[in-house]
Order: structure tokens, then C-alpha cells, then sequence
């Protein structure tokens, strides 16, 4: 009897492009375009630019305290819940900071992204390509380094450009 070997597609290069599209919104979006703002909005909210950017420094604290137990709850806890519910809570965070008024709102929303970050920069992709392919970890991983979205509306005002910049247009 011989053995036939069907070659069909293998659903894990979907998970592999849904993952840089994650990889491509949150990079692009939350994290390299943060220093296009950081003028307009401390202009705006009349602090130090510096006293406004603590809001990254909190983002990137809370994602490394965040990472000491987020690897558990990927394993436990369904990723594709996990990672929808963070990319809804970025997303929701990101358009909501066009309506702060003071700089402590800021700090929670840094505070927030720090610990969606955990999941959706730093654990999702390796999570879900090891769940999803056994060989070639090195070629997809490439996939991971998203082309920065920059271009932000600067001509506009900043509140606009925040919620432009979410809605892709």
C-alpha cells in the first residue's frame, strides 16, 4: 500500500501573519509614534516634555514586572483570548488618550500598555509559533520586526491624530 502525503495548507501561516499584524499595529502605532506627541501634548497640558515621556518609562516598567507571570497565564489561559482582549484594551486605551486632559491620565494609560505589552510585543508571537510549528523557528521569526508605521498627522491637532492614527487612516 502506498502512503500518499497530501500537501494542503497549514493554518499556521495565517497565525503567523495575524501575528505581525498585531506585531505592525502595536509597534508602529503605540510604541514608535509616542515621541511624535510628546511636544504637542505637554505644549497642550503645560508640563516638561520630560515630566510627559515618564508615561513610556511606566509602560516599560510595568510590561517587565508584567512579564514575570505573563509566560504562565499564556500557558494556562487560551492565547487567542488573551491576546484579543489586550489588543482591545490597546486599542481602547490608544483612542482614549485624545480625550486626557491632565498628565496623570497619562501615567495610568503608560501604567495599562505596559502590561497589554507583556503579552501582545514581547510573548505572543514565540508563544503562538511554538504552538504552531516544531522546524523553521528561525526563518518565521523574522516575520516578529514590523516596518514602523510613522507619518502621524502632525499638521493636525493631536487629539486628532491619536484617533486617526487607530482607525488606519
Amino acid at each position: 500500500m502506498k502512503s500518499h502525503k497530501t500537501i494542503g495548507f497549514h493554518y499556521g501561516y495565517v497565525i503567523v501573519g495575524c501575528c505581525f499584524l498585531i506585531m505592525f499595529v502595536i509597534v508602529g502605532l503605540v510604541m514608535s509614534c509616542a515621541g511624535i506627541f510628546y511636544k504637542p501634548v505637554s505644549e497642550e497640558l503645560g508640563v516638561d516634555v520630560g515630566k510627559f515621556g515618564l508615561y513610556m518609562s511606566l509602560n516599560f516598567l510595568l510590561s517587565t514586572l508584567t512579564l514575570s507571570f505573563a509566560g504562565k497565564l499564556l500557558e494556562k489561559y487560551s492565547a487567542r483570548v488573551i491576546l484579543t482582549l489586550c489588543s482591545a484594551m490597546i486599542a481602547a486605551t490608544f483612542m482614549m488618550m485624545s480625550l486626557f486632559s491632565a498628565v496623570w491620565q497619562f501615567y495610568v494609560t503608560g501604567a495599562v500598555f505596559g502590561i497589554m505589552l507583556a503579552f501582545l510585543l514581547y510573548l505572543g508571537f514565540p508563544t503562538l509559533l511554538n504552538r504552531w510549528f516544531k522546524t523553521r523557528m528561525g526563518f518565521l521569526s523574522v516575520f516578529a520586526v514590523p516596518v514602523p508605521v510613522s507619518g502621524a498627522y502632525c499638521s493636525i491637532r493631536w487629539r486628532d491624530s491619536l484617533l486617526r492614527n487607530m482607525a488606519g487612516a
